[in-house]
């Protein structure tokens, strides 16, 4: 997945970076990207202004019934 850092881009070589997933996640990522809407750039465009989704996704976990 590639990830870009606005905070970092003005360093060489900072500007984004590539992060290991789960294969597990792969079926899901893509599941959303089909969803998406035509042109999106983005798999999860909702919360892409929020700098901290800890909560948020906790929540989801416990609700799952898993332990965060």
């Amino acid at each position: 997945m590639l990830v870009t850092s606005p905070k970092t881009e003005y360093h060489e070589g900072k500007a984004s970076r590539l992060v290991p997933l789960f294969p597990e996640l792969r079926p899901h990522l893509e599941s959303a990207w089909e969803l998406a809407e035509r042109g999106a750039l983005y798999v999860v465009a909702q919360y892409r202004n929020r700098a901290n989704l800890r909560t948020r996704f906790e929540k989801i976990i416990k609700r799952a019934g898993l332990k965060p």
